[in-house]
């Protein structure tokens, strides 16, 4: 069995930031940073977080019974 690498931050930059030769620089620069790294990983995870409960939020509205529970 082969051994696994320990992630790094570059992985989600290249995750974050697509495969394209354009985004080879956010890529580098999370790299070469780690606090920048990190605040673009924290970024996107805030920003995914929202989405995932603003459909939340729409799934109970639309496939909730009436008077099921609070709205949170």
């Amino acid at each position: 069995m082969a051994t696994r690498r320990p992630r790094r931050l570059l992985g989600t930059a290249r995750l974050v930031f697509g495969n394209s030769p354009s985004c080879q620089w956010q890529q580098a620069m999370c790299a070469q940073d780690a606090e920048y790294g990190r605040a673009v990983a924290v970024r996107v995870g805030s920003v995914g977080a929202h989405r995932l409960h603003a459909a939340r939020i729409q799934l109970l509205d639309l496939y909730a019974p009436y008077g099921s529970g609070n709205h949170v």
